[in-house]
């Protein structure tokens, strides 16, 4: 039996906005800055930077498994990627290493929860690879911890303007009738044919 709590929930569902991506932007950026200044009084670099970035790509991809559409897996999503961030942050990596698995994880949730279709996702890779771009550049112009992740979060809030190539299947009216007349059309015909034959 249908629940009708979760048929609502689905039908008051709204998509998250580009505003509302900005603003998550600019909170995590302010964070991460604060994180990056806070952990070098403690830790050396490449601990920090490692940190700071689980930390915070983590805390968007929990922002995503919230915001998506209401639907089974979101458990099952959340373990996984904890259990992507633990191994990023005991396992002994690069810097470059977590990046990579990050923003894989990154686009490989945004492709189960937010896209529909291989070309969807690839656009959303192509997306994840011009943040990484622009934080990038961003670093080196300014050495500014929050431009760089500042730059990062809002090219990544701009995933709601991606195009969807994806066409929603049609759903057929009534079976059991679309049955019916086509075989009584079939059943007319052989009538004609058997009354017109010799």
């Amino acid at each position: 039996m249908n629940n009708p709590r979760s048929r609502s929930s689905t039908k008051d569902y709204s998509a998250p906005s580009f505003a509302e991506g900005a603003l998550v932007a600019l909170l995590l950026s302010a964070l991460g800055t604060v994180a990056c200044i806070s952990l070098a009084l403690v830790f050396v670099p490449a601990v920090v930077s490692v940190s700071v970035c689980v930390m915070l790509v983590g805390g968007y991809m929990v922002y995503l498994i919230k915001r998506s559409e209401p639907k089974s897996g979101k458990l099952l999503g959340s373990l996984i990627m904890l259990t992507i961030m633990g191994a990023c942050v005991l396992v002994p990596l690069s810097f470059v290493s977590v990046v990579v698995i990050l923003m894989l994880s990154l686009w490989l949730l945004r492709s189960s929860y937010y896209r529909q279709g291989v070309l969807d996702s690839l656009f959303d890779l192509g997306l994840n690879l011009l943040s990484i771009g622009a934080a990038v550049a961003a670093v080196i112009v300014s050495e500014s911890y929050f431009l760089a992740f500042w730059t990062f979060f809002l090219t990544q809030a701009l995933h709601v303007y991606l195009p969807s190539f994806h066409q929603p299947s049609v759903p057929s009216s009534n079976a059991s009738e679309q049955f019916r007349k086509a075989f009584e059309n079939a059943e007319s015909a052989l009538n004609r044919m058997y009354k017109s034959s010799p």
